[in-house]
């Protein structure tokens, strides 16, 4: 082999691996990208599982509010709760 031929190979082998480094290095990247995305939609998930915890409190407090005024409203004289 020429000294001329192994030195192109060397050369190809050497933009490959700078190839092969580009790459690695911009999947890192998106990789952190992702992460943080990630990270910040789980806090998101968990806001918003408290507020639909409150939502559904207040929720059941309007249906016992509810069934209250449709007990008033029927003139049923059962002991309930009031309003």
């Amino acid at each position: 082999m020429t000294s001329p031929d192994l030195s192109r190979r060397v050369d190809r082998q050497d933009e490959d691996i700078r190839v092969i480094s580009d790459t690695v290095v911009d999947t890192k990247e998106a990789v952190d990208v992702q992460s943080v995305t990630l990270d910040q939609h789980s806090v998101m998930l968990v806001e918003h599982g408290r507020d639909l915890a409150e939502i559904k409190s207040v929720l059941a407090g309007h249906g016992l509010q509810l069934a209250e005024i449709l007990r008033l409203l029927r003139g049923d004289d059962e002991p309930g709760s009031t309003l």
